[in-house]
């Protein structure tokens, strides 16, 4: 109960207090007392909630008839609520699905968010959220759990398509004016791309006419909006296809990308997909928490696709207990075939090297099939690998066999190509990352991986050994192959600890 309220209450209670003076004369001293009795009542009432600090709260608040709360009210209310750990006050009926408190990890992200949002409610001079990133790490829940998290009705923008000149527009505006009237609110346009695109002259191959406009005035509305007390919230999977109008301070003032899932937010969704789809399996102590280890840099869709596995992997399995290797299994099984090697790659079996050759491999193998426990034992399990030997020896049939013989997917990319373009090395690890465990193997990388002193292409081989290391630490279940002619002329970087560090040299493979 605000101060405002208990005010409220006590101005009523001196007005009866003025009123049993009167009705003494009438009622005689007997009813005097009871109505004496009451307002006393009242009064201990009040001053017993202002001595607590107001911590005796309703988690409904009436207000009259066709009233809405102002934003200050309803942003009061919802944080007073969170810190007494109490149901936030019903002000307008939620439709929001959880709020920060059901979402497991990711708290240095949900505070980025939660500041962003409680800067953009009723600001003069900043508003609008833009999430981006890539596809299946929950834009849209963030999203529904910002709302819940400021108390806010949550409303979704819904694009219709229409062949008539004209209809989109005023379908779309009138879903927005619609959700202003609402305020306070989230208002939330998925796949922003689509309605926020780059604006281009329709001649050249760029937006519409309409298109165009679309963004015009949607510009003029995200301005004019900025103090209504409603939170302006997009995402889109192709930040660079926004118009950079839409981009700039002024309409959406907070840029952010959604990462991968966090360590606990990993265990938490294991756990989440393991309650959803087999509530009564059974899984090994400590199982649970080394995949949330292992998995770094998957996405949530990534994870929650495993478990959704665990009813169809047990009628064919007939395990009543799942440890480590089964959920790898189930991993492998939700990628499919993708990426996978040729059906004629031949076998470890079907080949043939030179004596301590062969060992060398099938010891690779036999490491690559055992990374997991040999991480946890506190070794490193290989990252790089560099084959090399003369031309046609088959150094890029040998990666090929591992693959097979290991089940890693197989990512192959020419040397030249890294070499010439540096994104690419970004791109080509964008698609291994929820591919793993996975190969990528490198051929022809002797420009790639050349001396940097002497070397046109040492911008990318500066991006390769970063990627190598991991921004944000090395990637699980990952090893780089690269196949050169002339290993004495790698670069010294490229060849230490925790790179290229194996050499293996391969000759008469077959």
């Amino acid at each position: 109960m605000t101060l405002g309220s208990l005010l409220s209450m006590g101005a009523v209670s001196a007005a009866m207090a003025g009123n049993a003076a009167t009705e003494v004369r009438v009622l005689g001293f007997a009813g005097a007392s009871l109505l004496a009795g009451a307002v006393m009542t009242l009064f201990l009432k009040a001053k017993t909630m202002l001595a607590h600090g107001g911590e005796v709260m309703r988690t409904e608040c009436p207000r009259p008839k066709g009233s809405r709360p102002t934003t200050g009210e309803v942003m009061a209310a919802r944080q007073k609520a969170i810190k007494r750990n109490l149901p936030a006050p019903i002000y307008v009926v939620p439709t929001w699905e959880k709020d920060f408190r059901q979402i497991v990890g990711m708290d240095d992200f949900k505070k980025e968010l939660r500041e962003a949002g409680l800067q953009s409610v009723g600001a003069k001079d900043r508003n609008g959220i833009l999430l981006h990133g890539e596809p299946g790490n929950g834009k849209t829940v963030f999203a529904k759990a910002l709302a819940g998290e400021l108390g806010l009705e949550f409303i979704p923008i819904q694009q219709v398509m229409s062949k008539w000149v004209g209809e989109e527009s005023q379908a779309l505006f009138n879903q927005l004016n619609e959700a202003v009237s609402r305020a306070p609110c989230l208002i939330f346009i998925d796949e922003a791309e689509s309605v926020l695109g780059t604006r281009g002259d329709s001649a050249r191959g760029g937006h519409t006419p309409e298109a165009n406009a679309i963004v015009n005035r949607l510009l003029t509305f995200l301005v004019d909006y900025r103090q209504s007390g409603v939170i302006f919230m997009a995402a889109t999977n192709f930040l660079d296809m926004i118009d950079p109008a839409i981009r700039r301070q002024g309409r959406f003032d907070f840029i952010y990308e959604v990462p991968n899932p966090d360590q606990p937010a990993r265990a938490g969704l294991l756990r989440k997909g393991i309650t959803t789809h087999a509530p009564q399996v059974r899984v090994e102590d400590g199982v649970i928490d080394s995949l949330a280890r292992r998995w770094n840099g998957f996405n949530t869709a990534t994870i929650l696709g495993v478990p959704a596995q665990i009813p169809q992997y047990l009628k064919g399995s007939g395990k009543a207990v799942l440890n480590f290797d089964d959920f790898m299994a189930m991993l492998r099984r939700q990628q499919g075939i993708a990426n996978r090697v040729p059906e004629d790659t031949k076998s470890f079996s079907d080949m043939s090297y030179p004596e301590g050759q062969g060992q060398a491999i099938k010891n690779l193998i036999a490491r690559m099939d055992r990374s997991f426990e040999i991480e946890e034992s506190g070794g490193a399990a290989p990252a790089g690998v560099l084959f090399y030997g003369d031309p046609g020896t088959g150094k890029t049939e040998t990666a090929r066999m591992i693959a097979k013989e290991t089940k890693w997917a197989f990512f192959p990319v020419a040397g030249p190509d890294l070499a010439r373009d540096p994104d690419l090395i970004g791109a080509v690890l964008k698609k291994v990352r929820n591919a793993r465990p996975a190969i990528i193997f490198i051929d022809e990388a002797d420009d790639l991986l050349g001396d940097r002193a002497n070397n046109p292409y040492k911008a990318s081989t500066n991006k390769l050994l970063e990627a190598m290391d991991g921004a944000l630490g090395r990637m699980n279940d990952l090893l780089w192959i690269a196949s050169t002619n002339f290993v004495e002329a790698s670069d010294a970087a490229v060849v230490r600890s925790g790179r290229f560090t194996e050499k293996n040299r391969v000759s008469q493979a077959r």
